[in-house]
């Protein structure tokens, strides 16, 4: 197989992969949001009112459509050995790709403001009855309390194992 068969088959392969995660991306954020607890967290059939878990969830949804259209179009343009079809492929991943640096460049420039939104997200999220169930699940599925300090309402109880106190003062 010569090097351009090989690349053949590593685009197909890898796209296909991409498909895949694209489809799951978006019919996990569409399922999540549909159904009866994603909506009464989302806020979905209360009068069109998301609150900020919905829009992370048709943000995921999004994305997820994306990475499947490209991945489709890696795929057909790999195995049928399309330029037009590979083309505009290569376009749209540079568009994509110049997207997340330009998103990245301004939230960087902003760090102080895009701290201090996140860190108003979180609070009201706290405050929520539906968002404060799933952040407290988070913080109990990755044993830890509070986003930069503990809260005085957690109770979580997170045991030191006794090789980490006998690592630390050695």
């Amino acid at each position: 197989m010569s090097c351009a068969g090989c690349v053949r088959v590593f685009m197909i392969v890898f796209n296909f992969l991409f498909t895949l995660i694209g489809f799951a991306l978006l019919a996990g954020g569409l399922y999540f949001f549909f159904t009866e607890t994603g909506a009464q967290q989302t806020g979905g059939n209360q009068a069109y009112q998301f609150s900020y878990l919905g829009y992370i969830l048709l943000a995921v949804a999004a994305i997820g459509c994306i990475t499947l259209l490209l991945g489709i179009l890696g795929c057909c343009g790999a195995f049928h050995y399309s330029r037009c079809i590979l083309s505009f492929y290569f376009v749209l991943l540079l568009l994509l790709f110049a997207a997340e640096v330009a998103v990245g460049v301004i939230a960087f420039q902003n760090k102080g403001n895009v701290e201090s939104y996140i860190d108003s997200i979180l609070e009201q999220a706290s405050q929520h009855g539906d968002s404060s169930k799933i952040i407290k699940f988070i913080e109990s599925k990755f044993g830890c309390c509070g986003y930069t300090q503990s809260r005085p309402d957690c109770k979580l109880l997170m045991a030191i194992p006794t090789t980490t106190v006998s690592l630390l003062f050695l």
